[in-house]
């Protein structure tokens, strides 16, 4: 009996370490992943998604939240090189809808919705990024700033295909970045991105083509950070 009590108390120190000092099992992501399709009728999810750590959908009123298949979400800081700053998050207002393409690779990030968020196939985002649809509160006059915009005001937002967005960048509303584009870290998004286009700063520029050959002769951005008069300009 000593001995069965003994590797029961060892089992247990393993399990307490394991959780302190390494990643959330994978039933975690599993059991989180049920539970809020149950609690969301609205959330539906594709063959072969994937959940590290736990997340959270909101829905107020009816509205649609779909993984598909493939999908990645990593809410788990010992499972990101970074570390994520939150969990995952998705909000959709009434009526409101947020689709993650097949194969999309999501960590700590927040998306609310208004109207829609839309972010395509094989589309990676590094952790800690931010994408609203919305202002979701009255900027002028300052006196109404606590009163919930109109739901006119939203504008849509739509991330293309393979898409690469950089640590900590927001994606502001009405925005629209083109397949194979790459955003900066710490970028603010405030207007569209076209295809093949690597855009940074705040609010993000686009500083080049993607697509095109980097050196002297293509203009290249020297290591005093200016992009050359012969690149491609804003």
């Amino acid at each position: 009996m000593a001995g069965f009590m003994r590797r029961i108390r060892e089992g247990l120190g393993r399990a307490r370490i394991s959780l302190r000092l390494h990643k959330w099992p994978a039933w975690v992501g599993r059991l989180s992943l049920l539970y809020n399709r149950l609690l969301n009728p609205g959330f539906t999810v594709g063959a072969g998604a994937r959940v590290r750590g736990r997340f959270c959908v909101i829905m107020y009123g009816q509205g649609e939240v779909v993984f598909g298949a493939k999908a990645r979400l990593v809410s788990d800081y010992k499972r990101s090189t970074l570390g994520v700053g939150s969990r995952c998050k998705f909000v959709t207002f009434p009526g409101a809808r947020i689709i993650l393409g097949d194969g999309v690779l999501l960590a700590g990030t927040i998306i609310a919705a208004r109207k829609s968020v839309e972010i395509g196939d094989g589309t990676m985002m590094a952790p800690n990024v931010v994408i609203a649809d919305s202002d979701f509160h009255v900027v002028w006059p300052p006196e109404r700033r606590f009163d919930l915009a109109p739901i006119e005001e939203a504008e849509p937002v739509k991330i293309g295909r393979r898409v690469w967005i950089g640590y900590g960048a927001i994606i502001l509303k009405g925005v629209t970045i083109g397949d194979n584009a790459v955003i900066g870290a710490g970028s603010v998004v405030t207007r569209d991105v076209p295809a093949n286009m690597l855009a940074a700063g705040s609010p993000a520029r686009v500083i080049r083509r993607l697509d095109e050959p980097v050196g002297a002769d293509a203009g290249a951005v020297p290591a005093d950070g200016c992009p050359s008069s012969r690149g491609p300009q804003p």
